[in-house]
């Protein structure tokens, strides 16, 4: 399920599974598949708050990391 998430090709997964932590690529890929970050709890078996926060984590890492390449 998580590896067949659309709008990310497998360049992007790769560099993505480096920059973060496994629970936060499995959430953000879970969520850019088209679930809510409700229902990718409930997927993964742990609760709400644990993947927003890890959706939050995900997001500020990304940009974080972006923002940097254009320095």
């Amino acid at each position: 399920d998580v590896e067949r998430s659309r709008g990310l090709g497998d360049v992007y997964k790769d560099r993505l599974k480096t920059l973060l932590s496994e629970r936060e690529y499995t959430v953000l890929m879970l969520y850019c598949g088209g679930m809510s970050y409700v229902e990718a709890a409930k997927k993964l078996g742990i609760s709400a708050k644990s993947a927003d926060n890890a959706l939050q984590r995900a997001k500020k890492k990304i940009s974080l990391h972006y923002m940097s390449l254009k320095d």
